[in-house]
């Protein structure tokens, strides 16, 4: 799975601080190995944390929590995530695309746009779901799939 998380109006220091504690716990993951990346755009006061790994992995880390109990990153953040899936019969592919669909009419109107695509490789027996919108909501529907990976008998 990858992930790519967009922090708005965050100055260079605090995009470090961000960045390098996202790491520490990245490397300290107990869900596989995960990769991040940074890019810091100074114009937009923008950074953009790039995370790939196993999707519970990715999930976990993206909602982190400090030692208080806050976020580390926003729940609004801007977020695209985007997660390859194999093994994934037609069956299961349309399970979990109704199931994203129906969870996505839900959204709040208030929140930001959000965005749900699936496609199916049915030769390859492959899934690719990405969502675009909110940190909360973008993780809300990947944790659906991941559920219907691990409990669902579709």
């Amino acid at each position: 799975m990858t992930g790519a998380v967009h922090l708005d109006g965050i100055d260079r220091a605090r995009a470090d601080r961000s960045a390098q504690l996202l790491g520490a716990l990245a490397a300290a993951s107990e869900q596989g190995p995960l990769e991040i990346a940074e890019a810091y755009d100074e114009a937009r006061s923008r950074l953009t944390l790039t995370v790939a790994g196993s999707l519970p992995g990715v999930l976990r880390l993206l909602n982190s929590k400090t030692q208080g109990g806050e976020r580390l990153i926003d729940e609004r953040a801007g977020t695209s995530l985007v997660v390859d899936v194999d093994n994934v019969g037609s069956e299961k592919a349309v399970a979990i695309n109704d199931h994203l669909l129906n969870a996505a009419k839900n959204h709040p109107p208030g929140d930001p746009p959000l965005e749900v695509r699936t496609e199916h490789d049915a030769r390859h027996a492959r899934l690719r779901v990405r969502v675009d919108g909110s940190l909360f909501a973008t993780s809300y529907l990947l944790f659906l799939v991941n559920l219907h990976l691990t409990q669902s008998r579709t």
